[in-house]
């Protein structure tokens, strides 16, 4: 019959593993706090006529992107914005907000190619901007919501 050594290292090892693995209750809260499911994307609802009801397509979230191409979205986005505020553009400036406009939606908007080739550039540029905010509003939304159940009622 073979004897199995036991390695108390290893047994010590588990039991703190263990320990890790159980949620604490008491102490103080958590440093950082994560939640690894993505929250609804925001949506854009295109009609493309009076009586169209519409079709819904999704705007991505910032963080479905690696971080490559967070950082280029993010540089994107600061460029696209002093642009977008310069009261006065030189032909080439144009051109380049018109690319990065271009490139930043073709990145952010769930469609088919034949649905972006419709849009015009004010609505690519509403559609990147609200890419660009939508985490602040969904956000303030949020904490809209979580105050008012927080609220204290009173009957009369």
């Amino acid at each position: 019959m073979a004897t199995t050594e036991v390695n108390p290292d290893e047994i010590a090892a588990d039991v703190v593993a263990d320990e890790a693995a159980k949620p604490k209750r008491d102490g103080p809260d958590p440093l950082l706090e994560v939640e690894a499911f993505l929250p609804d994307r925001p949506t854009m609802r295109l009609r493309m006529d009076r009586d169209d009801d519409g079709t819904t397509y999704e705007i991505r979230l910032m963080r479905e992107f690696g971080i490559v191409d967070q950082h280029a979205l993010t540089q994107d986005g600061n460029e696209f914005d002093k642009l977008w505020n310069s009261p006065r553009l030189t032909h080439k400036e144009g051109q380049r907000l018109k690319t990065v406009l271009d490139r930043m939606f073709d990145k952010v908007l769930i469609a088919p190619r034949e649905v972006k080739d419709l849009l015009d550039d004010q609505t690519r540029a509403n559609v990147v901007r609200t890419f660009t905010y939508a985490p602040f509003v969904m956000e303030a939304a949020q904490q809209t919501a979580d105050e008012s159940d927080e609220l204290p009622t009173t009957e009369t």
